[in-house]
This record gives C-alpha cells, sequence and structure tokens, in this order.
C-alpha cells in the first residue's frame, strides 16, 4: 500500500492563509479547498452565507500585522495576500514573509510598475492587467495561420 502520509511540506496538504482580497480572497480560499489542504481566510468582510464549513474564516477589523494572528499556529506553505491597494498589500506581504515565513508567498498587486517593491520579498506577483489580460487570451481558441499574403508582386 503506499504511503499517504503528509506534512507541511507536502503541498497538496499543506496550510494556506488567503489574506484580505473580498469576494475574489473567498474564491480563491474556496477552490483551494478541492486541494484537501487546510485553508484560513483572512478578511474584513462577512463571508458569504454558502462558505463551506471546511473554510475557516476569520473576520478582521483591519489587513495589518495584528490579522496575521488569525493564521493557524502551523506554518502555512502559501501565503495569498490581496489587499484592496498596493501599499497595504506591500506592508501584510512583508509581515507575512518576516512573521510566517512561508515557502510560497504570492501577492496580488494593482499596478505592474510597483512589482519590483515585492519581488525583493522573493514573491510571485499577480497583476490585475495582466490576469484579466491572460484569462482574456486563454479563453479563446488557438489563433488561425495567417491567411494574409502580400501583394508585393502587383
Amino acid at each position: 500500500m503506499p504511503d499517504t502520509t503528509t506534512t507541511a511540506d507536502t503541498p497538496t496538504h499543506a496550510p494556506t492563509a488567503v489574506i484580505g482580497g473580498g469576494h475574489t480572497g473567498h474564491e480563491v480560499a474556496t477552490r483551494l479547498l478541492a486541494y484537501d489542504s487546510p485553508v484560513t481566510h483572512i478578511t474584513t468582510s462577512p463571508p458569504p452565507a454558502d462558505t463551506p464549513d471546511s473554510l475557516t474564516v476569520h473576520v478582521v477589523p483591519a489587513l495589518d500585522g495584528t490579522a496575521l494572528r488569525a493564521v493557524p499556529g502551523d506554518r502555512p506553505h502559501t501565503v495569498v495576500v490581496m489587499c484592496v491597494d498596493d501599499a497595504n498589500s506591500l506592508l501584510v506581504a512583508q509581515l507575512a514573509r518576516s512573521r510566517l515565513d512561508p515557502t510560497h508567498l504570492i501577492v496580488h498587486i494593482t499596478t505592474p510598475s510597483r512589482s519590483p517593491a515585492f519581488e525583493r520579498l522573493d514573491a510571485d506577483i499577480i497583476t490585475t492587467p495582466h490576469a484579466l489580460a491572460a484569462a482574456t487570451v486563454d479563453s479563446h481558441p488557438a489563433p488561425r495561420a495567417s491567411t494574409h499574403h502580400s501583394n508585393e508582386n502587383a
């Protein structure tokens, strides 16, 4: 019989914390449950009525250093930071990196030109313009081979 033991280093069963994001953060946290990982969503918004029982939600007054206390005792494998503004995301990402020391830090930012500040944290950056463009392009069928012919010999 195969060994099915999991540890905090096993990405498919490792704890994950989603910090902020409102409805989007809730959706990310809910989708992560499909990977049989314990997920904690720390948010300033009350969760929707249809929140799965397996999702731990902590409603906090502000997304700051105090909010990180809501992350369960186990070191999270992944922390996803999704604050409303990039300055707050930078603060929370810095605190998450130093206090929680996750293996994987993902930060959503709204302004791509601010990426260098976050890259210093060894974080994966997701920007709204790039994510929306990628999702839009990925939803289209592959482009057809060009049928445009130049009229060089005319």
